[in-house]
């Protein structure tokens, strides 16, 4: 069938196009040549780039269309599962074959098991940009892989003697709640002498004023693909458009 003919790319694109505009969202289609192959109706898809006004972070990317779309629009880490026991698990290859159609974003590895984690050969078989564990523990135990390291905690668990004792091992601190709340006073007073990144306390209506409390950024959560290369990006889509800079702005 050919490509444009194809009701999966013709509901994706009559959804972005709605949404943005065709001049407007950071999809561009080829009118050079008509893709044939799978891999070339994809490689048909590129990017402008962008910008954001803070550091992101997008974590749990198990699929080629978050990691695109994240990319695409200036996402600054995406974060890939890498134990082999967790439900969002990437494998090596997996891994590699998204890397492949990416650029201009540093790729971690997460570790989210609370055991103290021995080194691997993590490095070799992912060509990961840093590394995310969520014991503190396992921060000293990682150091020799030589990578930056991100430390990933609740923030009930959050103290500042704890920050202050890790704040040479660690890049940044990655704090969630389990609740909806706001970043509280002692967290922001924290974010003054720590680098933090929040993946709570804000949504599409209150992020641009969110990231100028004092912290380093936020986090956003990837999800599952709905079908084979069909994805919801309407909360992650908000977010990211309240935080893309005008570059109209820029030129005028």
């Amino acid at each position: 069938m050919p490509w444009d003919k194809n009701p999966v790319y013709l509901v994706i694109f009559s959804i972005l196009f709605k949404t943005k505009g065709a001049d407007n969202y950071p999809l561009r289609l080829s009118a050079l040549s008509v893709p044939r192959t799978p891999s070339e109706r994809l490689r048909s898809i590129t990017f402008a780039n962008m910008a954001l006004k803070t550091f992101v972070k997008v974590s749990g990317i198990n699929n080629l269309s978050d990691a695109r779309y994240c990319s695409g629009m200036g996402v600054d880490q995406l974060g890939f599962s890498i134990e082999e026991n967790s439900p969002n698990y990437t494998d090596p290859d997996k891994f590699k074959e998204i890397k492949n159609w990416l650029s201009g974003v540093a790729y971690v590895g997460e570790l989210d098991a609370q055991n103290e984690t021995e080194p691997g050969n993590f490095n070799e078989r992912y060509e990961l940009d840093a590394i995310q564990v969520s014991n503190p523990a396992q921060v000293v135990l990682l150091e020799e892989l030589g990578l930056p390291i991100i430390l990933k905690m609740d923030v009930s668990m959050i103290t500042g003697e704890l920050l202050a004792s890790l704040k040479t091992r660690v890049d940044y601190f990655l704090i969630e709640s389990a609740y909806e709340e706001p970043l509280s006073a002692d967290i922001l007073a924290l974010a003054k002498n720590y680098p933090l990144v929040s993946a709570y306390g804000f949504d599409s209506s209150n992020v641009a004023e969110v990231i100028e409390l004092g912290i380093k950024g936020i986090a956003l959560q990837g999800g599952n693909e709905i079908g084979p290369g069909l994805r919801d990006f309407d909360e992650m889509m908000d977010i990211l458009e309240v935080l893309e800079i005008d570059d109209t702005l820029d030129s005028r």
